[in-house]
């Protein structure tokens, strides 16, 4: 579950039958802890390697760090601390549509530096959505003539298509993608939108998601589904996970002992000072989105603690954009039910939830 993780077993799942994977992403100055330099200690040993100049409304330079690990898998970082300052930066539509440029552009630069021409490109989720059209709108000549672009769909609800808003003097920012207006804009809505899933789906090759079921509610009910049916038979397949690996993690932290986690999580998290295990732990770990039905959660967490007289544990775990009008309505009630039953109620906007 999640992108993330998704993204690493299925590296590591492709490095097994004989590919040579190239995994590139984003290395921001600072992580969700406020940490720089964060990579240092990472045991696949990353350093830094070289310099990559990528032109769009100006030239811009990222440093490149890698590492290998995994069998043999090389990670590449581009890091440039005004691009990417940290996860999740609050900022304006245009600093958020140069970001996604930059990193989709840069991506294509890093290989055609390094001299390592793919055959598939896999980009995943919005982020991502621009590398294919770069590689197709003559920003490097004829180099990608041979590669295959290939878009994973993790979530595509609206709210998760990275769509940016820009104010009616802004136009549609062509001077910052540099690509046809079309590919990132529908003319037919009515509202004028740069999404940069539209442009994923419109450029690459073909696209996929994770379930048989999701891909038949996108074709059925999203509302890009006009450029979804544009590919002919779009692949899905559930994700997987490395069982025997995942059993031996669970067992290593958790010891195997379900009272264990338990007392861990009531002192912990609820103040106990030792384990009652006559009272429930609930707990949801996941995004703050709307698309998890985290204010569900929320709504029903009061009622639930006072009909139990306190007697029951409830653990949110996640994080989100506190700009995000959805991630802020979590966040009131978080506050709210926080401060008044900390016996009974735990939550962390702020951060990743790793125990």
């Amino acid at each position: 579950g999640g992108l993330g993780v998704m993204v690493d077993e299925l590296s590591q799942g492709l490095q097994q039958l004989g590919q040579e994977l190239i995994m590139i992403s984003p290395y921001y100055d600072r992580n969700r802890k406020g940490q720089s330099d964060y990579l240092a200690n990472d045991p696949f040993n990353i350093k830094y390697l070289q310099n990559t100049t990528v032109k769009l409304d100006g030239e811009y330079t990222f440093g490149v760090h890698m590492g290998e690990g995994n069998g043999g898998i090389k990670y590449y970082f581009l890091h440039n601390y005004k691009i990417f300052p940290k996860p999740y930066p609050d900022g304006s539509c245009e600093y958020t549509l140069r970001q996604i440029c930059l990193f989709c552009k840069g991506s294509l630069q890093l290989l055609c530096d390094l001299k390592k021409i793919p055959a598939v490109v896999m980009t995943n989720d919005w982020f991502t959505g621009l590398a294919a059209a770069y590689a197709k709108n003559g920003h490097f000549g004829d180099t990608f003539n041979g590669t295959t672009f290939f878009h994973i769909c993790h979530n595509l609800e609206p709210t998760y298509e990275g769509r940016l808003y820009p104010s009616p003097e802004q136009g549609t920012l062509d001077y910052i993608h540099q690509l046809p207006t079309d590919t990132l804009v529908d003319p037919w809505w009515k509202n004028k939108v740069i999404n940069p899933s539209r442009c994923a789906l419109m450029c690459s090759d073909q696209w996929g998601t994770v379930s048989y079921s999701y891909r038949d509610e996108l074709l059925g009910s999203s509302p890009l589904a006009p450029i979804l049916k544009m590919k002919p038979q779009p692949f899905a397949f559930p994700n997987g996970i490395f069982r025997e690996k995942r059993l031996q993690a669970l067992k290593e932290k958790a010891g195997g002992d379900r009272n264990e986690c338990k007392r861990y999580i009531q002192k912990k998290y609820f103040g106990y000072g030792d384990a009652d295990f006559n009272v429930p732990v609930y707990s949801f770990v996941g995004r703050l989105t709307q698309q998890k039905g985290v204010l569900m959660i929320l709504d029903a967490a009061e009622e639930i603690i006072r009909k139990t007289n306190g007697k029951v544990n409830i653990l949110v775990g996640g994080m989100g954009s506190p700009s995000d009008p959805y991630v802020a309505a979590c966040i009131g009630k978080i506050t709210y039910l926080k401060g008044k039953y900390p016996y009974a109620f735990w939550a962390d906007p702020n951060e990743f939830f790793t125990d």
